[in-house]
Formats: C-alpha cells, sequence, structure tokens
C-alpha cells in the first residue's frame, strides 16, 4: 500500500510542477508537440522522481536531475528568457522541498517515528 500512495503522490506533484511551469511560461508550438511534451516530460519526471525516492530517503541533491529535466522542457517548449526558466525551475523545486520537509518534520513528531520510518 505505501509504494501505491508514494507513486501516487509522485504522479499527482509531476503533474502539478509540470502545469504549473507549463501555465507559467506559455507554450511555443501548439498541437500535438505541445501535448507531446507536457506529458513526456510529466512521465520522465514521474519516473525520475519515483527511481529516487527508491533509492535514498530524502532525495536532495538528486532532485538535480528533476530539476535539469524541467529546466530543458522549459527551453524546448515554453515561452521567455533562459534565465528566468532556470529561476522558475529552480524555485518550483525548491517550493516543493520545502512542503516536503515541512510535512515530514510534522508527521514525524506528531506520530514520534523518525523520517526515515516514515
Amino acid at each position: 500500500m505505501g509504494t501505491i500512495m508514494e507513486l501516487s503522490v509522485n504522479l499527482v506533484q509531476t503533474l502539478i510542477l509540470t502545469w504549473f511551469i507549463s501555465s507559467f511560461f506559455g507554450y511555443k508550438k501548439e498541437g500535438v508537440v505541445r501535448v507531446i511534451g507536457f506529458v513526456g516530460v510529466w512521465l520522465l519526471a514521474f519516473v525520475e522522481t519515483s527511481f529516487i525516492n527508491a533509492i535514498v530517503v530524502y532525495d536532495g541533491f538528486l532532485s538535480g536531475i528533476v530539476i535539469l529535466t524541467y529546466i530543458l522542457y522549459a527551453v524546448l517548449f515554453m515561452q521567455g528568457s533562459f534565465w528566468k526558466k532556470v529561476f522558475i525551475s529552480i524555485l518550483s523545486m525548491a517550493v516543493v522541498f520545502t512542503i516536503g520537509s515541512v510535512n515530514l518534520l510534522t508527521f514525524s513528531f506528531l506520530s514520534g517515528k523518525n523520517i526515515g520510518a516514515l
């Protein structure tokens, strides 16, 4: 059950991040290229996030792989300046880290279990 829950959370998290980046910048292209780009990066980020979470308890620096994926997606498919795409991709993941860390610390405190057990 824990694996299904984690994969579900990863799927939703990567969907929200991909949607946010797409909505923030706006697309360079329309039609099937737009859909392929969105779905492709969403699934790639999901696989990367799930793999990283399977090998380490706290992804930390390894999530740089996912950040690079979002930067590449933004550069290839989105409008806007390069540095703004880099900044927003990093900021988006920083927000996810912050929310995840606060949740882990809160659940750890409330349950009395260490973070690794959660």
